[in-house]
């Protein structure tokens, strides 16, 4: 009920592309996706609305939204982000970088700048992980990050989605 209530509200603002539709029913079947393309095709833009849906449609959800340095979550994901989330429900805290949900769900706002940034997520279970701009990230932080891929509630399906543009030290 909540989930409609916000898409009806989103509806003024944001429409998804045939693309983005074509993404979603991908991911609500595949452990691992890629969303990738050109700058300015609405890549960002999914997955946020897709982490969403993943906090809302789960309850007790724990999922991350990452970026490989912190500036480029607070140029992007983040204020974004404060243009719905509320709508649903969110609360933000500017201290956790982290999203709180009604349901108990947490999306969590991070960064990997480091290789071994990833030990501070050691012994956390998400049932979503998202990684903007994917070919920015060390093929071994993108592994480790996925092996943290557990259900942390009842019925939650673990997987992970990132985004990237063509080109950069990743993408081979």
């Amino acid at each position: 009920e909540l989930l409609a209530r916000v898409r009806q509200d989103e509806d003024e603002e944001w429409l998804s592309q045939p693309k983005q539709q074509l993404a979603t029913q991908l991911a609500t079947r595949a452990t691992e996706i890629l969303y990738g393309g050109a700058a300015g095709g609405g890549k960002t833009e999914w997955l946020l609305h897709y982490g969403l849906d993943q906090m809302l449609a789960y309850p007790m959800n724990r999922g991350a939204l990452f970026r490989r340095v912190f500036p480029a979550l607070e140029r992007t994901l983040i204020p974004r982000s404060k243009l719905f989330y509320p709508k649903a429900g969110g609360v933000y805290n500017a201290v956790s970088h982290t999203w709180r949900f009604p349901n108990g769900s947490v999306m969590e706002m991070a960064s990997l700048q480091y290789a071994d940034t990833v030990l501070d997520h050691q012994g956390t279970e998400y049932g979503f992980i998202g990684f903007e701009e994917i070919t920015e990230f060390l093929a071994a932080q993108i592994d480790y990050m996925i092996g943290r891929l557990r259900a942390p509630g009842p019925g939650i399906r673990p997987h992970m989605a990132g985004t990237a543009n063509p080109g950069g030290k990743g993408h081979v």
